[in-house]
């Protein structure tokens, strides 16, 4: 789960650089085991979770194929 992590840190910190506001939006089942560690990688103070963020990324992927 750390090599997953620091690359995702290493993504977002580029998209960061490019004036994205300053906050996490979790989505998939596995979002939220990730968020804080990666919030915290990169210098992020806010991270929002919807309820329902499983739910709507498998029902994104299924209309997507």
């Amino acid at each position: 789960m750390e090599i997953a992590n620091e690359l995702m840190a290493k993504s977002t910190r580029k998209l960061l650089t490019m004036g994205i506001p300053d906050a996490l939006v979790v989505f998939g089942s596995a979002g939220g085991q990730h968020c804080c560690d990666l919030a915290s990688k990169i210098g992020v103070s806010k991270i929002f979770i919807h309820k329902f963020s499983g739910a709507l990324s498998a029902y994104g992927l299924s209309k997507a194929f």
